[in-house]
């Protein structure tokens, strides 16, 4: 009875710390791609499509309107692992260009500088100072959870202990005839 105690506690013990390591595991798994469109020509682009693409066929599309000369927008979208994109500028006179990284992973940054004859793309990681801090977190809370599971074992086997030398003191020596 007691042990199947002592189990139950345990498995919530577990559950909690498993709980307080889900947002970890959001925030290791950023899947986020960031994509920075510059319009470096001296006009106005028409439309700037970035199609998001699986097994090349189109996932999402991103439609930026009437880009300015010299405006960079960013923009995101969420992969999961990895994935690809291509970028398509429309021009006012009806020109338009294709270009764009390509291949990306989660956590991927891009640069698209859209200029009058082509698109120059940069590809990037995103920071990741706060990895380390992330997965330090990680190894706190792992070892938090073993110590308290250790110290648990161990007021049990001792309460185990002190139960079994009480009863062995209250039993009375069989008499001898």
């Amino acid at each position: 009875m007691k042990l199947a105690r002592f189990i139950e506690v345990e498995l919530v013990i577990a559950l909690v710390i498993g709980l307080l390591m889900l947002p970890i595991k959001q925030i290791l798994h950023d899947g986020t791609v960031q994509v920075r469109v510059k319009n470096g020509t001296d006009q106005t682009i028409r439309e700037v499509k970035i199609d998001e693409m699986q097994n090349q066929a189109v996932n999402c599309t991103i439609t930026l309107k009437m880009v300015q000369p010299g405006k960079v927008e960013i923009v995101h979208f969420w992969v999961e692992g990895e994935s690809e994109y291509r970028v398509t500028a429309e021009f006012m006179d009806g020109r338009k260009l294709v270009g764009g990284c390509g291949y990306v992973e989660s956590r991927n940054q891009c640069m698209e500088d859209i200029r009058s004859n082509k698109i120059l793309s940069k590809l990037e990681h995103l920071d990741e100072s706060n990895l380390i801090l992330y997965v330090a977190l990680i190894v706190l809370l792992m070892g938090f959870s073993l110590s308290l599971a250790a110290w648990s074992i161990y007021v049990y086997l001792k309460s185990q202990a002190a139960m079994s030398s009480a009863t062995s003191r209250n039993r009375k020596a069989p008499r001898l005839l």
